[in-house]
């Protein structure tokens, strides 16, 4: 008789997951390509697939064309030859692909958005995911609370911070937009 996980097992290997997206150079999509490459791997039960064949995987995922392709070329030249061959774990690939394709002007141009970021008409949680997606693709998430704070804040509506500053006010990010959610929400 079949064991549990291996009935799970079997229906989940009935299941078509997409493959993930190709990756063309666009360093806005970085972290978006590796949590699919990553996800994909991981319904395909990734803790029984070897390291090279994660990181063959990954590379699959990787267009041949242009500048990309130059870079996927030269990698795999860099860990086939010389005195230690080997393609390493998935996470040494994403740290070095990363390396190559999260450009300075991609921070710069995320530091750029979260400085001219504006509530406007959105919600507070629509704002408050679109300022923590620009926070981590500017490399700020280990700024600092004071920092962050005075982003998030300038970033809001006057009438919220308004709102806010009627009460006790918030010593922390993770205060701050709680505090700005619910008084968006009442």
């Amino acid at each position: 008789m079949a064991q549990p996980a291996q009935v799970a097992r079997s229906r989940l290997n009935d299941i078509k997951f997409p493959l993930p997206p190709l990756f063309e150079g666009k360093h806005e999509q970085v972290k978006r390509w590796q949590t699919s490459v990553r996800s994909f791997l991981n319904a395909h039960d990734r803790t029984n697939l070897p390291d090279e064949f994660q990181v063959l995987f990954a590379l699959s995922r990787v267009s041949d064309e242009g500048a990309v392709g130059v870079w996927k070329e030269n990698w795999l030249n860099a860990h086939t030859g010389g005195a230690n061959p080997g393609y390493g774990n998935l996470a040494q690939f994403f740290l070095e692909f990363a390396a190559a394709f999260t450009a300075t002007t991609s921070t710069q141009e995320a530091m750029r958005k979260i400085k001219a970021l504006k509530m406007g008409g959105r919600s507070t949680d629509e704002h408050t995911a679109q300022f923590e997606l620009l926070v981590d693709q500017a490399g700020l998430a280990t700024a600092g609370d004071a920092i962050l704070i005075d982003f998030y804040r300038s970033s809001l509506a006057p009438w919220l911070i308004e709102r806010i500053y009627q009460g006790e006010v918030p010593t922390t990010l993770t205060d701050w937009k709680t505090r700005a959610i619910l008084l968006d929400h009442n």
